[in-house]
């Protein structure tokens, strides 16, 4: 899987195999952990929209400290994964 905007987009498109799922998600979830570039995290917690593991809805919460673009794009990708909104209030999603 390629990096980026390009990861992004396999996944959203689904070019991906199914056995290939686990993999993709890992290796979303390291990233996300490691990466401080808000450029490049913002663009990982988009990507972890598309899956609907637990790991993913913990990795995608923001602490408050985040870039308003990051925390926005973490809202969102809860908002997919979990149905709900907290309105960028990060508290109020680690309850």
């Amino acid at each position: 899987m390629g990096g980026g905007k390009g990861a992004l987009a396999v996944v959203r498109d689904y070019k991906y195999q199914e056995s290939e799922r686990p993999q993709i998600v890992k290796t979303l979830l390291d990233r996300v952990a490691a990466i401080r570039i808000e450029m490049f995290r913002l663009t990982v917690i988009e990507t972890l929209a598309y899956f609907a593991e637990r790991s993913s809805r913990r990795h995608c919460r923001c602490d408050g400290g985040e870039d308003f673009a990051v925390q926005y794009a973490a809202e969102q990708s809860l908002i997919a994964l979990t149905g709900e909104t907290h309105d960028h209030d990060a508290k109020a999603w680690r309850k």
